[in-house]
C-alpha cells in the first residue's frame, strides 16, 4: 500500500517499482524496530519459561503484547522468536550439533531442511520437545554448508549478465540462465546474490531527494 501511495505521489514508472518496494521496506523496517532492553528480554524470556506452550509465537506475542505497548507486534514477533530460538538451542548438547553438522555436510540433500530434521530425530533419539531447536541447528549448518561467497569477478559477471537482460527482474529465471556458469554453487547461493544484484541496481534509480520523500 505504501509504495502504491507513493508510486503515485512521486509519479514513477514500472521501472523504478522494485527499487521502491525495497526502499518502502527498508524504511518501514527501520521505522517500526525497536530496540529492546536487557530488561525487558529478561521479562519476555521469564514468562517463556512459565508458559505452558513455550514454542507457540504467535500466541506468546498475544500475551506479551499489552506489555509493550510502544513495541510492533513484527518486533515483538521478532524477539520473541530470537528468545525462544535461543533457549531451545540451549537443550542440544555439542555432541549433538557436531553430529547434525557432519549429517548435513555428508547428506545428498543439504538443502531440505525438515527431510534432514526428521532424519536426525530419529537417528539421535530426540522427542517433540527437541524439535524446534534441531530444526534450527539444522538450517543454520544447512546454509553454513550451502553458502558459498563470492568472488568480485563473479559479482561483476552477474552484473554485466543483468544489465544485458531482457528481464533484469525476473530473479529465478535469470538464476536458470546463470546457474551452469556457477556449477560449484547452490541454487539458494546464487539466488539470493542474484537478488542483492538485482535489488542494488534497482536502488540506484532513485534519487536521494525521493529515497528522503519515501523515508
Amino acid at each position: 500500500l505504501l509504495r502504491d501511495e507513493l508510486e503515485s505521489k512521486l509519479g514513477l514508472d514500472q521501472e523504478h517499482r522494485r527499487a521502491l518496494y525495497h526502499t518502502v521496506r527498508r524504511y518501514s523496517r527501520q521505522h517500526l524496530h525497536v530496540k529492546m532492553t536487557s530488561v525487558q528480554k529478561q521479562l519476555i524470556r521469564e514468562h517463556i519459561e512459565n508458559s505452558r506452550h513455550p514454542s507457540n509465537i504467535p500466541l506468546l506475542c498475544d500475551e506479551l503484547q499489552p506489555l509493550f505497548d510502544n513495541v510492533s507486534r513484527n518486533s515483538l514477533l521478532k524477539t520473541i522468536r530470537d528468545v525462544v530460538i535461543s533457549e531451545s538451542n540451549r537443550a542440544l548438547t555439542n555432541e549433538i550439533k557436531e553430529c547434525v553438522r557432519q549429517h548435513v555436510i555428508n547428506s545428498p540433500h543439504p538443502e531440505n531442511i525438515v527431510l534432514l530434521r526428521d532424519e536426525l530425530e530419529s537417528k539421535l533419539g530426540l522427542d517433540q520437545e527437541h524439535r524446534r531447536a534441531l530444526y534450527h541447528t539444522v538450517r543454520r549448518y544447512s546454509r553454513q554448508h550451502l553458502h558459498v561467497k563470492m568472488t568480485s569477478v563473479q559479482k561483476q559477471l552477474i552484473r554485466e549478465h543483468i544489465e544485458n537482460s531482457r528481464h533484469p527482474s525476473n530473479i529465478p529465471l535469470l538464476c536458470d540462465e546463470l546457474q551452469p556458469l556457477f556449477d560449484n554453487v547452490s541454487r539458494n547461493s546464487l539466488l539470493k546474490t542474484i537478488r542483492d544484484v538485482v535489488i542494488s541496481e534497482s536502488n540506484r534509480a532513485l534519487t536521494n531527494e525521493i529515497k528522503e520523500c519515501v523515508r
